[in-house]
C-alpha cells in the first residue's frame, strides 16, 4: 500500500511538471511555402491533406469561392472552441486548447488558388499519446465546416 501510493505520488509530480513544459512549447515549423505545408514532423501526431504518408492523410475540401470559403471555415473553428493566432487572405492557424489537460493543438488551414481546394494539416504538441484526437479533430472540422456552408 505504502508503495502504490508513493508510486502515484511519484507519477503525478512528474505529469505535473511534465505536461506544462508541453504546452508551452511552440510548433518547431509551421506555415507554407511554395503552396505546401511544412511537412509532418515524425515525432509526433500529424494529420494533413498534402501528406504522402497514409495514416496521416486526410481528405482536402474542394471550394470555389475563396473568400466564402475562408468565412465558412473560420464559422466552422469558432464553433470548435478555436482561437485564431495567424489569418492571412489564403492562411490561418489556429489553436486549440484540450481542457482536461490544458495542452494545444495546432490547426493550419491554406485556401490553394491553382487546386481550388481548402487544403489542412493538425499536429499535436502533447506527442504520440493523443489517441487519434488530431485526426478525429480535423474529421469534427469537416463536419462543422459543411455545417456552416454559407
Amino acid at each position: 500500500m505504502i508503495f502504490g501510493s508513493a508510486f502515484y505520488r511519484v507519477l503525478l509530480v512528474g505529469l505535473i511538471c511534465f505536461l506544462p513544459s508541453c504546452k508551452e512549447l511552440p510548433p518547431e515549423t509551421r506555415g507554407v511555402r511554395e503552396g505546401r505545408f511544412v511537412g509532418c514532423e515524425d515525432a509526433m501526431p500529424c494529420v494533413s491533406t498534402q501528406s504522402n504518408q497514409a495514416p496521416m492523410q486526410i481528405a482536402s475540401i474542394p471550394y470555389t469561392d475563396q473568400q466564402l470559403t475562408l468565412k465558412q471555415t473560420k464559422k466552422a473553428l469558432a464553433n470548435m472552441g478555436a482561437t485564431v493566432v495567424e489569418e492571412g487572405p489564403s492562411y490561418l492557424r489556429v489553436e486549440f486548447r484540450l481542457p482536461v489537460l490544458g495542452a494545444t493543438q495546432d490547426a493550419e488551414f491554406y485556401l490553394d488558388e491553382k487546386t481550388k481546394t481548402l487544403e489542412f494539416r493538425s499536429w499535436s504538441r502533447i506527442g504520440f499519446f493523443d489517441r487519434g484526437r488530431t485526426r478525429s479533430r480535423m474529421e469534427d472540422f469537416r463536419f462543422h465546416f459543411h455545417q456552416a456552408g454559407l
